[in-house]
């Protein structure tokens, strides 16, 4: 399956048999853009796409990254590649078709060198992995330059000029626009520049509208497209509709639909506490506290430390409001803090079980509760260091003071005392790197012990962590 005649236009498939090329055309048109699906702390992966009658099958790694992809036609699978990783780059595509030349990836600093079957060109990458143009020279195929402009993560145009072996210049320009969306690639975590050698596909928004002029001649051509969207926003159908217009010729037009479907949820690793077991109940003491309210939280500043990466370094999050959206989600949004880099995130948080149990002491009822669930939060792409936060969080709380570690908050004219802890992991946008991350109000996500004073003393080994470092610096960093 030759890929890179893509590049020239999407609608040299009506010229061309290259097998399989209308499932990557499509995914070119899906996604432009920006490998990500978190919905609610799980994510959520491409499975399968599907085109007149012609499927492409995804396997992923424990990193969210495409390993293996399966071609079929019908129930027969006619071709398998395999990628392959050096850190965090791909260094190689094998085809188990006989005679069918692999691909490979050099890099040198933001250059990489592709060799794709028989032809061979070269990639500028931004530092956030973003093809910034692409430059060839052929003997056969002759010269070829292109250069990409982007927003939001969305590629928005494509420029270029080509010239063959005879000499013959041509000029062209694509323009594109998307949806807001998520692309079926969202939450892949696969090398952005990668995604777009291979499905043109930057892993962001859908493309709703694709327009291509080239010259000398008078040829342009426009693609639209319609979707239908699952309750995560993902895109489950596509219905293209593409026009090639000819100045010496009547314009084509064809319909395509594709079909996409997703994998379950793999869940975050979580080993600072156990499997979340407990049952839902939904109110207590006659109704008037609702156990599973994680509002419950804002009551007042909640500002947490915890800790990230293998090395334990010191983390701040701040929540700066949260909002019950449905019966048992949230949506959040708040701060980050790691070093001096302080970032902005949003995100949801839903419960998955909320208990209480009741104590009754001299006519007066004591609650002890316990709320769990999944988080998902998303820094912004825009500032530095960003990435995604998922996992599990457990939240305990009380109205009689059990702990020293709960933070005081009044709910409903109870003085509640409410600990929280929440574990998962975080991945870097621009490079894909998976770290464990935890934070809260109990010593949980804090790198230490307690002595017989009831106080915090962290281990000497995590000086380098940070910390050991000025408090002062940590006072009020979220305003």
């Amino acid at each position: 399956m030759a890929f890179k005649e893509l590049e020239i236009s999407i609608f040299s498939t009506m010229t061309k048999t290259i097998k399989f090329a209308t499932i990557a055309a499509t995914l070119l048109m899906v996604a432009l853009a920006g490998c990500k699906g978190k919905t609610n702390g799980s994510v959520r992966l491409l499975e399968s796409m599907e085109t007149d009658g012609q499927t492409i099958k995804f396997e992923y790694d424990n990193q969210n990254r495409i390993v293996k992809m399966y071609s079929y036609e019908g129930s027969e699978r006619v071709e398998t590649r395999t990628i392959t990783y050096n850190g965090n780059d791909v260094v190689a595509v094998e085809y188990d078709v006989e005679d069918h030349l692999n691909m490979s990836f050099k890099r040198n600093g933001n250059a990489i060198h592709v060799t794709d079957f028989d032809f061979w060109y070269t990639i500028t990458v931004s530092d956030e992995g973003y093809i910034i143009d692409r430059k060839s020279d052929h003997p056969t195929a002759g010269s070829r330059i292109s250069n990409y402009q982007y927003q939001s993560g969305n590629v928005t145009s494509i420029s270029g000029v080509s010239k063959n072996t005879e000499g013959t210049v041509t000029k062209w320009a694509r323009a594109l626009s998307y949806d807001n969306k998520k692309s079926p690639f969202y939450y892949c975590n696969t090398p952005i520049w990668f995604m777009q050698i291979i499905f043109h596909n930057t892993k962001q928004n859908n493309v709703t509208a694709d327009k291509v002029a080239e010259g000398p001649t008078t040829h342009e051509s426009q693609v639209d497209n319609a979707y239908q969207y699952d309750k995560y926003d993902f895109p489950v159908k596509q219905t293209s509709t593409e026009r090639v217009m000819y100045g010496y010729q009547d314009d084509m037009v064809r319909t395509r639909v594709t079909k996409f479907t997703y994998r379950g949820a793999v869940e975050a690793e979580i080993d600072t506490f156990g499997k979340l077991t407990q049952q839902v109940s939904g109110y207590t003491g006659g109704q008037q506290h609702r156990t599973d309210d994680i509002t419950v939280l804002m009551k007042q500043e909640a500002i947490f430390l915890g800790m990230i990466g293998d090395e334990s370094r010191k983390m701040g999050i701040a929540f700066l409001n949260v909002a019950r959206t449905g019966d048992k989600q949230y949506e959040v949004t708040g701060k980050s803090k790691v070093r001096d880099n302080v970032c902005d995130f949003r995100g949801t948080m839903e419960v998955l079980s909320a208990k209480v149990d009741i104590v009754t002491s001299d006519g007066i009822d004591y609650f002890d509760g316990a709320i769990t669930g999944k988080y998902l939060f998303e820094e912004d792409k825009n500032q530095s260091g960003t990435g995604v936060f998922s996992g599990f969080f457990e939240i305990v709380w009380n109205n009689e003071n059990l702990s020293t570690y709960f933070t005081s908050i009044a709910h409903d004219h109870v003085e509640f005392n409410v600990g929280a802890t929440f574990a998962g992991t975080w991945i870097s946008y621009r490079t894909g790197a998976t770290r464990k991350a935890c934070w809260g109000n109990l010593p949980a996500c804090i790198p230490c012990c307690i002595n017989d004073g009831q106080e915090l003393q962290i281990a000497e080994k995590y000086r380098s962590s940070g910390w050991f470092d000025d408090d002062s610096e940590w006072i009020g960093w979220w305003k």
